[in-house]
């Protein structure tokens, strides 16, 4: 039989509970005549305290404060001048310029390409297109918040990190339809130049987790990997 949560929370509770007979028999054992009084007190004192500590143990204020005082710490981190809410902002620029805006070497531009010359009907560049709305409303987040809590920060890197996962979507119905398309000189030319763009995003996305990772000790990596040639597939 394994060990459960349950069990943990049960073995704190009786540890909790032995502690505090502890320091019950104690205290009665200084109560006993010709104990020195210097002595006494200063065992009284410490005593107290054990017991003082153990009683907001048993309330879990003390996992509280702790926890507390990690998400202020990170908020601290997180806000700093030229910190992780900084380099946020540009982050998300560059998502957006990389994946969203109307020009040649974005994804909208290659799901726009592939659509056009398409046999079927993959409405890829609609993907895009409802992704850039929200992508949109994250560049005003980063640039408007003045000041990040701890919680909020992490789901905005959380939902972030997920328009990486409608790009891999698109690329990969990108790739599809391509080998559907017999060489085609047009979709080739935007998807290498797509490539190089989307790549170079990774290895800057990735470099700033790994900056979070550093500084905060919480984790988010990016799915995927690095698009290739199609010529090479």
């Amino acid at each position: 039989m394994g060990w459960s949560l349950g069990d943990e929370k049960l073995s704190a509770r009786t540890y909790t509970i032995l502690t505090a007979l502890v320091v019950a028999v104690a205290l009665a054992l200084l109560s006993i005549p010709g104990l020195d009084p210097a002595w006494r007190e200063a065992s009284i004192v410490v005593l107290s305290i054990l017991a003082l500590l153990n009683f907001l143990a048993y309330l879990g204020l003390a996992n509280r404060f702790s926890l507390w005082t990690k998400e202020r710490g990170a908020k601290s981190r997180i806000n700093r001048k030229n910190g992780l809410a900084y380099e946020l902002r540009n982050i998300v620029a560059l998502i957006n310029a990389t994946f969203y805006e109307e020009q040649p070497g974005t994804l909208l531009y290659l799901a726009r390409t592939v659509d056009s010359h398409a046999t079927s009907n993959p409405q890829l560049t609609q993907v895009v297109f409802r992704a850039s709305r929200e992508g949109s409303v994250f560049l005003d987040l980063s640039y408007n918040t003045k000041r990040w809590e701890a919680n909020a920060f992490w789901a905005f890197i959380r939902r972030l990190c997920m328009h990486f996962d409608t790009a891999d979507f698109v690329i990969e119905e990108c790739r599809k339809v391509a080998a559907t398309l017999d060489q085609n000189d047009v979709v080739i030319a935007m998807w290498e130049a797509y490539k190089e763009r989307h790549n170079a995003l990774r290895i800057r996305v990735d470099g700033y987790l790994d900056m979070i990772r550093k500084e905060t000790g919480v984790n988010f990596q990016l799915k995927g990997n690095p698009m290739k040639s199609l010529t090479r597939q």
